[in-house]
């Protein structure tokens, strides 16, 4: 979600590309690109002024680019400093103050007053949900998980045969070095495997979080839009065991030192100026086939956006009942309502370019193209008759979701928690290489430390309450898509007749079972077996046990999809690249939440639903004009309004616009300059062009980034964090 300069766009309908390096003016097209395609655009990077492009196309010395698991960040000091958005740090900092609070300090709010450690002993642990991922190597394993597939008749075999090389890749890669978390992406589809090496830091803690009405400030109004005045950063800290090897929190634990990082330009960066944006990117949708595209478009984002609009209603109501809910609620209603606006302002983009229907039609035109090649004919069609067989029981199974594995079962909990229990049961019988991925041994202590953060945020009446939404959604929808297990919840006849029902048998269920409590939940983890669990009396354990059985249908589903896949992902791909190596243009994978590096320049652009021309920069002077007292989303500290006007800092750069390739994922995201060196942090992308992650288009997508001017700005002048300004190196902020 962000992009690119007003110039020359040929932009494919159907390929996220760049255009080879030529002696002609550069065409930015896109491209979220792995390391090793940045290589094969050297000869480009250095036309447009990069210093060092090996620098980026080496995953080692891109070691200061670094994960949360669901953010990016970036090391910015040799003691293991992190910097990322303050939207990715407000996990930790709500958990540090339910920590506070629950040892009597009742004033404690860190989310909205922010934190600062002023000494590095009062730095605090962001909790066990809090990594940093730091990539030590990327290597192509592609020969190994598919070969001899071809001979597999069976689709679920092939899938399964796939699934067991991954996971002995990672045991082994595992084995070898206990401090690195392995895991094997796929990319393009399931053409190309990667086993990619990550050192697992796992005691991270909160070192500056500037207080809520800086850091969030506009709020979800501002959310995806453009200008924006909004100081989206924070600062943590990975941290080691005296020996170097990540272990988790201790009192003796010392900060990491990476191998890399990165230097920050206190002068920033200019209009016109290159940046380069590194980061996780996590999911785009180019390249599946048009099918896939007009119905994930036509049914699917509609049905999502009815379904959690309805359950947002609901949150808000809850929410508003009693104070303690509302603290439970708070993050989760503005993840909803961040999702919900995308969806919906993405889904008018989508439309307002006449996507799907072009999509349509250039597919048309790469099959015709296929046709007339013995390689290439037929390639469009088998892949769009495979991934429409692969759809089917889609609403059938959004219903099991909700029990298991979506943001709705996180919220009830102890359904997810019994589904769990059922599998950890029957998988711990079984040798740790036959485990499914989930169960293996390696992960068993993340799932105990999941239960634990869990219990942080559960309440009984609230589970309570989103499940009866759930079940009656549930007995309304149509017998076909009701799966089996719904009649071993409730009898679904009885619902529909008698709307006091479903609450009584609700509280029905909970009276009867022990699973609210977390130490029952985790003596099952640990100890359960299938027999103990059948004999039990506890009616949610025994729901856990179908919905169990279901989530293995749905696993060998799986299974089954990625060896489908196998047969005609290969040629299907193999006609993308070609068709766009006609046009010197190179393919880039879709992202799926590894290293990538875009690139683009600094440049407003032509806003076509607004008729207005966006200018590249904010600055103080239009955060102080945006101030609105007493508006929780726009109420600036009175520390920066009067130092703006007293002291003359109206011309200090806020946020500017780039012409980047990114998604859900980058929040965080180091931007560089030609130099390598920060420049600012990536935090969103402008609501125009939300039809980003279906393609990217130079005259209109833009990524929206905090300058690092005014990171610094608000380190030195408001919260006074000398002792970060020092570890950096920073002198002479303005």
């Amino acid at each position: 979600m962000i992009s690119r300069q007003r110039m020359l766009i040929l932009s494919s309908l159907l390929f996220s590309s760049v255009a080879c390096a030529t002696d002609h003016a550069w065409v930015n097209q896109g491209g979220m690109w792995m390391p090793e395609q940045i290589k094969q655009q050297a000869d480009l990077l250095q036309q447009l002024g990069v210093e060092d492009p090996a620098f980026f196309s080496d995953p080692q010395r891109m070691s200061s680019i670094v994960s949360l698991g669901f953010c990016s960040a970036s090391f910015v000091s040799k003691q293991g400093l992190v910097i990322t958005n303050h939207h990715c740090a407000a996990g930790a900092a709500s958990r540090m103050t339910k920590e506070a609070q629950s040892r009597g300090d009742t004033t404690a709010d860190y989310f909205k007053k922010g934190f600062y450690a002023s000494e590095l002993k009062d730095e605090g642990s962001a909790g066990s949900g809090y990594h940093v991922y730091v990539t030590q190597s990327e290597e192509d394993v592609t020969s190994i998980v598919n070969d001899g597939l071809d001979k597999i008749q069976d689709p679920t075999e092939r899938g399964l045969t796939q699934e067991n090389r991954c996971k002995e890749l990672v045991q082994i890669a595992e084995a070898a070095d206990s401090s690195i978390k392995a895991e094997v992406k796929s990319y393009f589809r399931g053409e190309k495997f990667i086993l990619i090496k990550k050192l697992n830091i796992k005691d991270v803690r909160v070192v500056y979080i500037p207080e809520q009405r800086i850091g969030n400030f506009g709020g979800d109004t501002d959310n995806w839009h453009w200008p924006r005045q909004v100081a989206d950063f924070s600062f943590l800290r990975a941290y080691v065991g005296p020996d170097g090897k990540p272990r988790d929190y201790h009192p003796d634990n010392v900060p990491y030192q990476p191998k890399s990082f990165l230097h920050v330009e206190a002068k920033g960066i200019a209009e016109g100026d290159l940046a380069l944006v590194a980061g996780y990117p996590g999911r785009t949708v180019r390249l599946q086939p048009a099918g896939e595209i007009a119905w994930k478009v036509d049914e699917n984002i509609p049905f999502i956006q009815e379904k959690y609009g309805t359950l947002r209603v609901l949150l808000g109501e809850l929410s508003g009942k009693k104070l303690e809910w509302r603290k439970k609620l708070d993050d989760r209603i503005k993840s909803l309502d961040n999702s919900l606006k995308y969806y919906d302002e993405s889904s008018a983009a989508v439309k307002r370019i006449n996507y799907v229907a072009n999509k349509k039609t250039h597919q048309e035109e790469v099959a015709a193209w296929a046709q007339e090649s013995k390689i290439h004919a037929g390639a469009i069609e088998g892949m769009e008759r495979v991934t429409a067989e692969l759809r089917a029981d889609w609403k059938k199974d959004d219903i099991f979701n909700n029990f298991s594995v979506n943001f709705i079962s996180d919220l009830i909990h102890v359904f997810a928690s019994a589904t769990h229990i059922a599998r950890m049961a029957e998988e711990r019988s079984k040798p740790d290489a036959e485990r499914h991925p989930d169960f293996q041994e390696r992960k068993w202590k993340e799932n105990i430390q999941a239960e634990e953060e869990s219990q942080l945020e559960y309440d009984s009446e609230l589970s309570r309450q989103i499940l009866e939404w759930v079940l009656v959604r549930a007995a309304q929808s149509p017998v076909e898509q009701q799966p089996d297990f719904l009649r071993d919840v409730l009898d679904v006849e009885k619902a529909k007749k008698d709307p006091s029902y479903i609450r009584m048998r609700i509280d029905e269920l909970y009276a009867a079972t022990t699973l609210e409590k977390l130490e029952t939940r985790i003596q099952l983890l640990n100890e359960a077996t299938p027999e103990s669990l059948r004999a039990s009396q506890d009616p949610i354990l025994q729901i856990g046990l179908k919905l169990a059985e279901v989530k293995k249908v749905q696993d060998n589903k799986d299974r089954h999809d990625a060896g489908a896949l196998y047969q005609v992902v290969p040629r299907y791909m193999a006609t993308l690249r070609a068709y766009a190596a006609e046009q010197k243009k190179l393919l880039a994978p879709d992202a799926n939440s590894t290293l990538r590096i875009t690139f683009g320049h600094v440049a407003g652009y032509l806003s076509a639903p607004r008729n207005e021309w966006q200018v590249p920069f904010t600055d103080l002077d239009s955060l102080v004009k945006k101030h609105k007292e007493g508006d929780p989303e726009f109420d600036l500290p009175e520390k920066i309004r009067t130092l703006v006007h007293k002291r003359g800092f109206e011309d200090v750069p806020v946020n500017f616009l780039a012409a980047l390739d990114t998604t859900g994922g980058n929040s965080g995201s180091a931007a560089m300059n030609a130099k390598g060196s920060l420049v600012g942090l990536l935090f969103d992308g402008n609501s125009d062009a939300l039809y980003s992650d279906y393609e990217f288009n130079a005259a209109e997508v833009r990524s929206i980034l905090v300058d690092i001017r005014y990171v610094l700005w608000i380190m030195k002048h408001i919260d006074e964090t000398y002792r970060l300004l020092g570890e950096m190196g920073i002198t002479g902020v303005q």
